[in-house]
């Protein structure tokens, strides 16, 4: 037999199974729970790019439909052009609070809308200033100040500051996403790994025990007379056979029946001395 056959079959070998198992399983289970919460934080901050793409898409949509209205209403005299045109306005100014709110731990975007709240102003003057002069009658005084072309201008730098916070969000959404498929990958691969090694150690320690409950099945020759157990050809008495076999250690001691038993024993030695002692003479 193999000298590491009564370690491997001993029980601190498969309580040390059983052991890592059950700590990879926890183990498992904990990553599950850190995996899960990984996933929820990252959709929850890629729901907030989402949020701030889309205000930052509304603003812009704003300023469109407002420029819309206003050279409608230039080229057609029609007031039914100047109603998108104020809704138009009315909402610019609560979108870029919006942004300001969704941006304000952030000192790069907000500077961008430092830089973004003048151009609006500029706009919103040029686009009203010619929206009454139309209304006043002045249409020649009206084309004059687009031609200039500063509404214009203005139009391409709002538009160059909105696309460009647009850009750099879409590029931090799709950064989110990378860092969540990396660290699914990494997590699957983790847990995978731990649930394959507990399962191999569980179905180690499974066998383990069967093996050790058929060693313990075996029968063993024991003598009728002197009690000693026949073990590998020689006849040893039965603390050596379980000290060669299981590796146990162990003490003696006396049960209630062996005390009663010797307290007979020398009871009845003690009355027949007693008896075998000759009278003193007188």
């Amino acid at each position: 037999m193999s000298p590491l056959r009564p370690l491997i079959l001993s029980q601190p070998a498969v309580l040390v199974s059983l052991g890592v198992a059950l700590a990879l399983t926890v183990g498992t289970a904990t990553l599950g729970v850190i995996s899960t919460r990984r996933v929820v934080e990252t959709n929850a901050r890629a729901s907030e790019i989402h949020g701030k793409i889309l205000t930052i898409q509304q603003t812009m949509t704003a300023l469109a439909d407002a420029e819309t209205g206003q050279r409608g209403f230039l080229l057609t005299g029609d007031k039914k052009y100047l109603e998108p045109y104020r809704a138009a306005f009315g909402r610019i100014e609560p979108l870029v609070a919006e942004l300001r709110r969704r941006f304000a731990g952030n000192s790069e975007r907000l500077e961008s809308l430092d830089r973004l709240d003048p151009l609006i102003r500029a706009k919103r003057e040029e686009m009203e200033k010619t929206v009454s002069l139309k209304e006043k009658g002045s249409m020649a005084a009206a084309l004059n100040i687009v031609e200039t072309d500063d509404g214009l201008a203005a139009m391409s730098s709002i538009r160059r500051i909105l696309t460009g916070m647009e850009i750099r969000e879409v590029r931090d959404l799709k950064s989110e996403g990378s860092r969540l498929e990396e660290s699914a990958y990494q997590f699957q691969f983790m847990i995978l790994g731990m649930i394959g090694v507990a399962i191999a150690l569980s179905i180690l320690a499974a066998a383990l025990l069967v093996r050790r409950l058929r060693e313990l099945a075996t029968m063993v020759t024991v003598c009728a007379w002197t009690k000693r157990v026949k073990w590998r050809g020689q006849w040893v008495t039965f603390e050596e056979f379980l000290e060669q076999r299981f590796k146990l250690r162990f003490t003696h001691g006396m049960s209630e029946e062996a005390a009663r038993q010797f307290q007979v024993e020398a009871y009845e030695v003690h009355e027949a001395d007693s008896r075998r002692v000759p009278p003193k003479a007188p």
